[in-house]
């Protein structure tokens, strides 16, 4: 999949399918103030990957670790 920026605008929003292995992410490159909502589900077991740094978060159960990509915890905790 190429890489693609796409700008938005006031009440815009975006959306990423579940199950699709694309790289995101939000970065607002203005000098404005920007909030944001980011809705999504928190099932029991998943795992995020963060390609760009060579991560991964792990989520299981109750606990979650974010992992090196040779499998160093760097931090873990409850959720």
């Amino acid at each position: 999949m190429a890489h693609r920026r796409t700008g938005t605008d006031r009440l815009d929003a975006a959306c990423w399918p579940a199950g699709v292995a694309n790289a995101h992410h939000v970065a607002n490159r203005s000098a404005a103030p920007c909030s944001y909502l980011i809705v999504g589900t928190r099932v029991k077991d998943d795992v995020c990957h963060y390609p760009d740094i060579g991560r991964a978060c792990h989520t299981e159960g109750e606990n979650w670790r974010l992992v090196e990509s040779d499998g160093t915890v760097i931090k873990s905790g409850k959720v």
